[in-house]
């Protein structure tokens, strides 16, 4: 089973640096890649998969004549560095916090009916579904302020913010990264999906500096392009409430004695 394999794993872990091969610990890595992809777990493996990677980094330096473009294999050292960060932060997250899913079907067709109407106009930036949720979320932290806060565990204390700062889960070829929509509440429903646009895009082709990732009260991730029918998101501490949002589809909804599509 996947406990046997994971513990077949942690045996090769104090060989893995003194095998001294690349087959080592790529069939190391394999065997954990397979264990992730059967179950879907972040499995953080610690020093023992850094060594690998880096055994196996020295080894391609090495082929580089001259020091030639060396480039590449740095970025790709930077790159498990983020990957592993963001791996650790979630793990700490999801073990540490308790998590409350509670799931509920939303009827958008007048949303979707206001959207399709707005985007035949033709002004302006064209609307996704994002930024009507990112809206929702506001409104809903403006009535329900607790949801719009930071708990500090330590210190015992919640704390309420004024500003509703959305972050947007956005996947990057660095790793799962939160840009952050600043002053959502304020924000017209053209100009949140510009925002959001822009610092999406920053986070995905690596500009986005520290204040665009940091300070977010809330936040929102969407797998709709990926389908599904409910998401349990890890909460983005030291926020207190997230919003997955699944797919948008036609469904019969019985309605005044009749099935009608909504």
């Amino acid at each position: 089973g996947v406990v046997d394999r994971l513990g077949h794993f942690n045996r090769q872990r104090a060989g893995v640096a003194d095998a001294g091969g690349a087959a080592v610990a790529h069939e190391v890595e394999a065997e954990l890649l397979e264990v992730g992809r059967q179950t879907g777990a972040v499995v953080v493996v610690g020093d023992a998969r850094v060594r690998a990677r880096e055994h196996r980094l020295q080894r391609v330096e090495k082929t580089l004549d001259g020091g030639g473009d060396r480039h590449g294999v740095e970025a790709h050292a930077e790159g498990f560095g983020a990957r592993r960060r963001i791996a650790e932060r979630l793990t700490a997250a999801w073990t540490e916090i308790p998590h409350i899913t509670y799931v509920e079907a939303i009827d958008a067709t007048e949303i979707e009916t206001l959207r399709n109407h707005l985007n035949r106009g033709g002004a302006g930036q064209r609307l996704t579904i994002l930024p009507f949720l990112v809206r929702a979320i506001a409104i809903a932290c403006h009535e329900q302020p607790r949801l719009n806060a930071h708990y500090d565990h330590a210190a015992g204390n919640l704390a309420i913010h004024d500003g509703v700062h959305v972050g947007v889960a956005t996947q990057t070829p660095a790793g799962l990264m939160v840009p952050v929509v600043r002053h959502a509440g304020s924000r017209s429903l053209r100009d949140l999906a510009a925002e959001i646009g822009r610092v999406t895009a920053d986070a995905r082709d690596g500009r986005a500096h520290r204040e665009q990732l940091t300070g977010s009260t809330i936040t929102v991730t969407s797998l709709g392009a990926l389908g599904g029918i409910a998401t349990t998101p890890i909460l983005n501490a030291p926020e207190v409430a997230i919003v997955g949002v699944n797919k948008v589809e036609t469904r019969p909804v019985w309605i005044e004695g009749s099935f009608q599509p909504r």
